[in-house]
């Protein structure tokens, strides 16, 4: 029998406490489990009897992670999860790990970021490279593993979801440098998990790490991974791979859809309404004012969005992208100057990126022009889609395609990466933006900012705009494919 060692850190005996519980209780042999808490409080009478009534539960005090700790609780456990403290465990969580870590092979750890519960993608995330400055490198949310057919390879690792042989424990234990350094160095294979066995009750924030302070061996093991990985230490480039959290040659996710998965999309689309709105969204190449072409990260995002059968796509590709784009998606149009917003801003910086947010709106209106028969036209980023759909998934538009104009906020801040404008009010819109944007421009001779116009016009008109609370940005879409919000606990009007 495979002996298995939980570690966890919490903060107190109370965060943890229900976490243990569901753990030993769901596990399919509980006999094989060990538990280790760290705590970073202390522990009173009573919660130190709680615990002397779960079998195999040690609990230390201390202020490292869980990696750290290991050698503190390990006693000759054959594997080791290490988890945070918020995760909820499902029936025999204990034999589908076992299962996904043989599945992925020798010399293996599992890591990601795990789906939080609720999450309509409900997959584990790769742990992707945000960016790179001044001797930190930045980790965010890569591309989640959804329908995933295999554990996919990854660059980096997540402390707060880590499932892998005692030897890879020992290995970091031993390592003073980063642990993906050292995982590296020591030649382990690091893949994200296939399937979302665990749940996190919150979204977790990625960190960084500091790469100013390497041992001698981490420095070499450092140069032989940007030239592995990709990254150009001179100008903080990295490659699409590292930032997408994923090594395939086309970036995409090698899946396989679940026969469930089909049969109800099918049954969707049987029962979709003849009256359902009729979108067509729309989009360019490039998107942002200080690109030129789409690198591979942001083709393999379009291509996504690209392949959904039942989505209306338009883009719009300047000369120097258009064969690029053609070659993924017929139907692409010259984008040509008489296209965009009349009034341009000063040729600064920041104002380029507010006429690229602004002039959306007017491409949504020449997208009106080409074709007059939608009842809606939606914007989309060119790179907006970050995770696989499952290219014949119905889409539920009247979940965000009503008679106001829909904008997701997140934290409080719009998302304009996606816009759901209805045909009525496109022409009118473009008309107003105008007439703000010459307005300020007298005053200040810059562009106004994109949210200040919108929640002016917002205010100006009560009832007009729809602002629909998302988890993350770019979630507005995920909305056409749950049933109306309900899985976030949004009411729809």
């Amino acid at each position: 029998m495979d002996r298995l060692l939980l570690l966890m850190c919490a903060p107190s005996w109370e965060d943890a406490r229900e976490t243990i519980g569901e753990a030993v209780q769901r596990a399919s042999v509980p006999q094989r489990l060990t538990v280790g808490l760290l705590l970073q409080g202390e522990m009173d009478e009573a919660q130190r009897a709680q615990a002397r009534g779960v079998r195999g539960l040690n609990v230390l005090s201390g202020k490292e992670d869980g990696i750290r700790a290991f050698g503190r609780f390990w006693q000759g456990e054959n594997t080791v999860l290490v988890v945070s403290c918020d995760v909820r465990f499902p029936a025999q969580w204990d034999t589908q790990l076992l299962a996904l870590l043989r599945e992925a092979g020798e010399h293996t750890a599992l890591t990601g970021f795990l789906p939080w519960e609720g999450d309509p993608v409900d997959a584990a995330c790769a742990v992707c490279a945000t960016g790179l400055e001044a001797g930190k490198l930045h980790f965010g949310q890569g591309i989640p593993m959804r329908y995933a057919s295999l554990s996919h390879q990854s660059a980096f690792l997540n402390s707060d979801f880590l499932f892998a042989p005692a030897a890879f424990l020992q290995e970091l234990q031993a390592g003073e440098d980063p642990d993906f350094l050292t995982a590296f160095r020591k030649r382990w294979k690091l893949c994200t998990s296939r399937l979302p066995v665990l749940h996190a009750q919150a979204r977790h924030v990625p960190g960084d790490a500091d790469l100013t302070h390497l041992t001698e061996e981490g420095r070499e093991a450092l140069a032989d991974f940007c030239a592995h990985f990709g990254i150009d230490w001179e100008t903080g480039t990295l490659s699409p791979g590292l930032r997408e959290g994923i090594f395939t040659p086309d970036l995409q996710v090698k899946s396989k859809v679940p026969l469930t998965v089909r049969l109800q999309e099918g049954v969707r689309r049987t029962l979709l309404s003849a009256s359902a709105p009729d979108v067509l969204c729309v989009t360019s190449c490039p998107d942002r004012p200080e690109a030129e072409k789409p690198d591979a990260l942001e083709m393999a995002r379009f291509r996504r969005l690209a392949g959904i059968d039942s989505l209306r796509l338009l883009c719009f590709a300047t000369p120097e992208c258009i064969r690029t784009v053609l070659f993924s998606h017929p139907n692409t149009l010259a984008w040509k100057t008489e296209h965009d917003m009349p009034l341009h801003g000063n040729g600064s910086a920041e104002d380029n990126r507010r006429f690229s947010v602004l002039n959306r709106f007017f491409l949504l209106a020449r997208a009106q022009e080409k074709s007059m028969d939608h009842t809606h036209y939606a914007w989309m980023d060119f790179a907006y889609l970050r995770y696989p759909v499952y290219e014949g998934a119905t889409l539920h538009w009247d979940a965000i395609a009503g008679q106001k104009i829909c904008i997701g906020t997140c934290e409080g801040k719009m998302d304009l990466s996606m816009i759901v404008v209805p045909a009525g009010e496109v022409l009118p819109l473009t008309r107003e933006i105008s007439a703000m944007c010459e307005k300020h421009w007298k005053e200040k001779g810059c562009l106004p900012e994109p949210e200040d116009v919108l929640w002016t016009l917002a205010e100006r008109s009560s009832g007009r705009f729809d602002f629909v609370p998302i988890p993350t940005r770019g979630d507005l879409f995920s909305l056409t494919m749950t049933l109306f919000g309900e899985e976030w606990g949004i009411k729809r009007k």
